[in-house]
C-alpha cells in the first residue's frame, strides 16, 4: 500500500517538473534572466527597488502625480528591451488615449513607445473594456500576439453595468452603491492578469486614483480598491506631487525665474512611498524631479547626492573650533562652534581612507558626478546600503555632529562641558 502511495506521489512530482520546466523556459526567454528593471531616478530606484518585470505594478496616488506617465515610461521600456514586434496593450477607461492624436502618438513617443506597436482598447464599463479578453491570453500562449507590456488606466474608472441599468431606470442615488463595490468585480480580472504574467512574463502596470480626506493631522490617502488591489500586486508605489505649481529646476535644484534668464527645465517634485514590494523595500520614500514636458526625470546628480549624504554613503566631516587648551569652543548659549568654512564632502565616507575622494563646496561635489565611473560608484552604494530609511539632511552641520558622536575627539569633554553650563545657569 505504501509502495502505491509512492509510485501515485513521484508521477505527481513529474508531472509538476514537467510544467515548471515549461513555464521557466517560457520566462527565461522572456526575460532574459532580469526580472528586475530600472526605474529611471536613484531615489525611485531606491525606493522601489525596481518595477518588477513580469508581475504586477501598482502606481496610484493622487491626480496629476505622474501615474501614467511612469506607467508609459516603463512599458516603453519593457518594449525596448523585448525587441522588434513586441506591442503594449492600454486599457483606458478615462478616454485619455487616441490613435490618431497627435498629442497622443507625441507623448508615446516621448516615453519611449512605438506607437506603431500601441492597441489601445476604450470602454467605461466592464464588459466595454474587455470585451474578448478572454483569446487574449491564447493568442500569447500560441505566439501569435506577442506583448511587452499591460496598462491599466485606470481601475477607478471602471464601472460595472449594474449601475450603468441603474442610473437608465433613474435609480441615480442606488447607482453609486454598484459602483462603490466594483473593488470584488475587479478581483477576477486582477487574477487573469496575473495568470497572464507569470505564465509569460507580461509586465502589468495598473494605475488607480485615491480619495483624499483631510484630518487633523494632515492629509489621509485611501486607495480605491482597498486591499483587492494591493494584495495581489507584487509592487505598490505612492505618488504625489509636492510643488502644486510647476517648478523651474536648474542644475543645483529649484530655482526662482527671477534669479535666472535661462531654465533649464520645467517639472514637478515628486514624492514615492513603497507601501508593498517583494524586493524588501517596504516602507522607503524619497523624493526626485520629473520633467513633464519632456517625460525624462530631471537633476538626477542632485537627488543622488542627497540621497547618498543622507544614507551616509557621502559623508561631510565635521571639525569643532577648539581654545588654547585644544578644548572645544562653545558659544553663548552653550553650543559648540564648527569650523564651516573647513567643512568638505568625501566619498568613501571614511575621509581617513587613502582612496577617498574629496571636494570642497556642494556644487563641486555634484559637478563630479558627470564623471559616469564616480556616478555609477556612488549609485551602486546606495543601492547596496543596508538602511531601510534614509536620515535627515546631513547637509546641516549641527544634525551631521549629532551623527558622528562617536569620535575619540568628544571622550568624556561634553559631559564635563555641560555640567559646567549647568553651573553658570545656576550662578
Amino acid at each position: 500500500m505504501a509502495e502505491k502511495k509512492e509510485r501515485k506521489l513521484g508521477g505527481y512530482l513529474s508531472k509538476l517538473k514537467t510544467i515548471n520546466n515549461e513555464r521557466r523556459d517560457r520566462i527565461k526567454d522572456a526575460l532574459q534572466g532580469e526580472f528586475v528593471a530600472y526605474c529611471g531616478d536613484p531615489v525611485l530606484q531606491w525606493v522601489s527597488g525596481g518595477y518588477i518585470r513580469g508581475r504586477l505594478n501598482l502606481l496610484w496616488g493622487p491626480s496629476k502625480s505622474g501615474k501614467s506617465t511612469f506607467a508609459l515610461k516603463w512599458a516603453g521600456q519593457e518594449q525596448r528591451k523585448r525587441g522588434p514586434g513586441y506591442y503594449v496593450i492600454i486599457y483606458d477607461s478615462e478616454f485619455n488615449y487616441e490613435e490618431d492624436n497627435p498629442s497622443t502618438i507625441n507623448r508615446f513617443k516621448a516615453c519611449g513607445l512605438d506607437p506603431d506597436y500601441v492597441i489601445i482598447a476604450h470602454g467605461g464599463n466592464m464588459d466595454s473594456l474587455f470585451f474578448g479578453i478572454a483569446d487574449l491570453r491564447a493568442d500569447i500562449e500560441n505566439g501569435d500576439l506577442k506583448v511587452a507590456a499591460i496598462i491599466v488606466d485606470s481601475w477607478g474608472g471602471v464601472h460595472v453595468d449594474s449601475a450603468i441599468e441603474k442610473i437608465k431606470r433613474n435609480e441615480i442615488s442606488d447607482a453609486g452603491n454598484s459602483y462603490g463595490g466594483n473593488a470584488k468585480f475587479i478581483a477576477p480580472l486582477i487574477n487573469f492578469f496575473l495568470d497572464i504574467a507569470g505564465g509569460y512574463g507580461v509586465t502589468c502596470f495598473f494605475v488607480q486614483h485615491c480619495m483624499v480626506n483631510m484630518e487633523q493631522y494632515g492629509k489621509r490617502y485611501l486607495l480605491i480598491g482597498g486591499q483587492k488591489l494591493r494584495f495581489l500586486v507584487h509592487c505598490s508605489l505612492f505618488f504625489e506631487t509636492i510643488e502644486a505649481q510647476d517648478a523651474r529646476l536648474g542644475v543645483a535644484g529649484q530655482i526662482e525665474k527671477k534669479d535666472v534668464d535661462e531654465v533649464a527645465a520645467v517639472g514637478k517634485r515628486i514624492r514615492c512611498y513603497c507601501d508593498k514590494s517583494r524586493q524588501l523595500v517596504e516602507g522607503r520614500k524619497g523624493e526626485f524631479w520629473f520633467d513633464f514636458e519632456k517625460a525624462t526625470f530631471a537633476c538626477r546628480d542632485d537627488t543622488l547626492f542627497e540621497l547618498a549624504t543622507r544614507l551616509g554613503v557621502v559623508a561631510h566631516p565635521i571639525e569643532i573650533e577648539v581654545d588654547k587648551r585644544g578644548n572645544p569652543k562653545v558659544n553663548d548659549k552653550g553650543e559648540q562652534v564648527f569650523k564651516e568654512k573647513n567643512a568638505y564632502w568625501c566619498f568613501p565616507a571614511d575621509n581617513n581612507d587613502p582612496n577617498s575622494i574629496q571636494w570642497h563646496g556642494r556644487s563641486n561635489m555634484i559637478g563630479a558626478l558627470a564623471d559616469a565611473n564616480l556616478y555609477d560608484a556612488i549609485f551602486k552604494a546606495c543601492m547596496d546600503s543596508t538602511k531601510k530609511n534614509i536620515t535627515d539632511d546631513q547637509t546641516d552641520l549641527k544634525k551631521a555632529l549629532e551623527a558622528v558622536q562617536e569620535d575619540s575627539l568628544f571622550d568624556g569633554t561634553i559631559e564635563e562641558m555641560d555640567v559646567s553650563n549647568k553651573k553658570k545657569k545656576g550662578k
